[in-house]
């Protein structure tokens, strides 16, 4: 493999190059491949990175090996007996729990990326599926997980550190790591870890579901918290609001860099 990097430019091109050799048109690739045709001529225009799960998809479809398309990247192609499980809207549960959730949190994102339009159902299944793929990862493999979504930067979980906690404190130790995966998964539905939103704006959105009544207010004299109290409480409403496109429109606005 060489060692000269590619571009994000020139992997669109080559990407543009396979599918026309190939005869596709984008919205046939994306009905192929799960991935939306809006996504796909991002892909190839060069304006958004394509993720090695989606490429490893593409590429299985226009029949290249992914190494023709990027250069420079250690990219891993799936084995040929298992290449048309990798094309399927909902990936297969008879490989790699690490892969699995990985490849459901990439269908989460392309559906996202499209507005939820006509899958905001399928999305809330599809987080279950990841939340079930995620009970199964040990702490290293989480650990692993959490920082390719973009955890690390707050509270970052270490396998080291929750390792200890098992040992240590059993019952604390599984909810953590339940609360690392639903912020794994808030990721790819809502497109923030809960935990990257300024906690102001969180206590605004809790302000107004609890004069909503539909969450339970503090007392008079206490306040909601930090992120680990109002994320738990906060999280099923924005998940919803997520997939019907409801989401604050300031809210991206209070993502802390």
């Amino acid at each position: 493999m060489s060692n000269v990097e590619m571009t994000q430019e020139e992997i669109g091109k080559r990407l543009r190059s396979a599918r026309d050799a190939a005869g596709l048109s984008r919205a046939n690739l994306g009905e192929m491949t799960g991935i939306s045709a809006r996504s796909i001529e991002k892909f190839e225009a060069g304006t958004q990175e394509v993720s090695v799960t989606r490429l490893r998809k593409i590429c299985a479809v226009l029949k290249v090996d992914p190494d023709t398309i990027v250069e420079g990247l250690e990219v891993k192609s799936p084995p040929l007996d298992r290449q048309e499980e990798y094309l399927n809207d909902t990936p297969p549960f008879n490989i790699d729990p690490v892969d699995r959730a990985a490849l459901i949190l990439e269908t989460i994102d392309s559906l996202r990326e499209d507005g939820f339009e006509g899958s905001m159902r399928k999305a809330l299944a599809l987080a279950g599926d990841a939340e079930r793929a995620l009970a199964e990862l040990e702490p290293r493999d989480l650990a692993v997980l959490a920082y390719q979504r973009g955890l690390s930067r707050h509270a970052s979980p270490e396998a080291s550190a929750i390792l200890d906690m098992f040992k240590n404190d059993p019952c604390n130790a599984h909810d953590y790591c339940q609360e690392v995966g639903d912020r794994i998964v808030d990721t790819a539905l809502i497109g923030y870890d809960l935990w990257d939103i300024e906690l102001g704006a969180l206590e605004d959105i809790a302000d107004t579901l609890g004069e909503e009544e539909r969450i339970e207010t503090p007392g008079l004299f206490e306040g909601w918290g930090g992120h680990g109290d109002l994320a738990p409480k906060l999280r099923p409403f924005l998940r919803a609001m997520a997939t019907a496109g409801r989401l604050p429109g300031d809210l991206s606005g209070a993502v802390s860099e």
